[in-house]
């Protein structure tokens, strides 16, 4: 199921302030949020003293009447938390339809069911119902990185554990990872709408959200995102963002100084060879890398 582990940590609310914002903008959050609303119009009805101390008077003067048995409070809980139970575990049940779709080594370019085009970075996934999309309810939800090309048509949602995306018909890119999440958009129009803020994005437009710290960034003159043609492209970028890419792209592990993990990074590097993308973020920086093991590097100045 998708957005698990923020979704436990919600209902037992361990979240902050951030991570809550972050979560409510997931379809999971909504739905889950409903089932928990009409849980809890399910209260007891309360004692009027007065008013059934009149009804009481009233009633010892007509016949006797059949007899109702109330449930104890302690009773009526255990009854709503059942209840509670039965309309998650059927939500479940209907979320067992949802479509996944991975892309774990290479991009992987796949056809929605309207016919637009998704195609997904390493280590990406995206999830829909097509139950949903029969109605014309183009809705889904992305872990990672994805291009689409969408078909005009309804309203097609792109739904992250940072925002959500809007579209009618239009291309763009999502990068949704630990810390970081950038909207670029390539051709239409895009609404992006995260925590309170809502914007219009036109072609050449990107917007970035670091570690909370948001920004946009205009006149991007590219055709498609870089990753397309096998190369990722950074422009003022964390150090250690950087550093995450590389790592989740060729599932290694790098130690590098701590001084530069907030360093700044402005460049690219291969997608294909290991070898250049090193050189790629070391050189900038005047550091050197050795292998310490099996897919393990460090890096270190000289």
């Amino acid at each position: 199921m998708q957005h698990q582990e923020e979704l436990l940590k919600w209902l037992n609310g361990d979240m902050n302030a951030e991570e809550l914002a972050a979560f409510k903008q997931t379809q999971t959050y909504k739905e889950y949020h409903k089932i928990a609303t009409y849980a809890s119009r399910l209260k007891p009805n309360t004692l009027d003293k007065e008013a059934a101390y009149k009804s009481f008077k009233t009633k010892i003067t007509q016949k006797p009447q059949p007899k109702v048995i109330k449930l104890p409070y302690k009773t009526w809980i255990s009854t709503a938390a059942a209840v509670l139970v039965i309309l998650i575990t059927s939500y479940i049940f209907l979320k067992s339809d949802q479509k996944i779709i991975k892309a774990t080594d290479d991009f992987v370019q796949i056809t929605l069911p309207d016919a637009s085009e998704a195609t997904l970075n390493n280590a990406s996934q995206i999830s829909y119902n097509p139950k949903d999309w029969e109605d014309g309810t183009r809705n889904l939800e992305l872990e990672g990185e994805a291009f689409f090309k969408v078909n005009k048509g309804s309203v097609f949602k792109v739904a992250t554990a940072q925002g959500t995306i809007q579209v009618l018909g239009t291309q763009f890119n999502v990068n949704h990872r630990k810390g970081y999440f950038e909207v670029s958009c390539y051709e239409g129009s895009v609404e992006v709408a995260v925590t309170l803020d809502t914007l219009i994005l036109k072609p050449g437009d990107t917007y970035r959200l670091i570690s909370g710290k948001s920004e946009l960034k205009i006149n991007n003159d590219q055709k498609q995102p870089s990753w397309l043609d096998y190369e990722l492209s950074f422009d003022e970028v964390p150090y250690h963002i950087v550093i995450a890419a590389l790592e989740r792209q060729f599932n290694i592990q790098i130690s590098y100084p701590a001084q530069l993990k907030d360093q700044v990074f402005t460049g690219s590097f291969s997608t294909k060879k290991l070898e250049s993308a090193l050189q790629g973020v070391t050189l900038p920086f005047g550091i050197t890398y050795k292998s310490d093991k099996d897919q393990s590097f460090i890096f270190y100045a000289e």
